[in-house]
């Protein structure tokens, strides 16, 4: 059996509803969702909130859980495996803030996209999580591949 990392991430919408995307400043600078790892004595929902707020400076509201993503393979080009990853995605809403980045760190741009207009390169999970929250969706459980289909 693998080992299985857990991170969390944000689904947070604008009026206009679109989502809020952060770009990693290294790697394949992949856009994601708001979010990180978490640690083994965090809980999901008090670790979304954190993170949120360390790296956009925006206070938020759990609405629900959009769903469990568990993430494995390599990514696409490449032949390394990478650990599999299992996010919580969680619906949430601006309580206060805009979003900011907080200085230099793992996130290099943040932005406001429509669902139907994606940046390049995006995760596999902020895709499918992207797609069930606009959706209306709640509780999903999907497996995903890295190289973007379905594991």
């Amino acid at each position: 059996m693998r080992d299985v990392t857990r991170a969390a991430a944000a689904v947070i919408c604008d009026s206009e509803g679109r989502v809020l995307l952060a770009q990693q400043s290294s790697g394949q600078r992949r856009w994601g969702l708001p979010g990180a790892h978490i640690g083994p004595r965090d809980l999901p929902v008090t670790a979304i909130v954190r993170e949120v707020r360390q790296e956009t400076g925006m206070e938020v509201r759990v609405v629900d859980l959009v769903g469990l993503y568990h993430l494995t393979g390599a990514l696409a080009g490449g032949g390394e495996e990478l650990p599999d990853v299992l996010t919580y995605a969680f619906r949430c809403e601006a309580v206060s803030g805009e979003p900011v980045l907080n200085g230099r760190g793992r996130i290099c741009h943040l932005g406001w996209y429509g669902p139907a207009a994606l940046p390049d390169p995006v995760t596999a999970t902020a895709r499918a999580a992207v797609e069930d929250c606009g959706a209306g969706r709640s509780g999903m459980v999907r497996d995903l591949s890295r190289a973007g289909a379905p594991a």
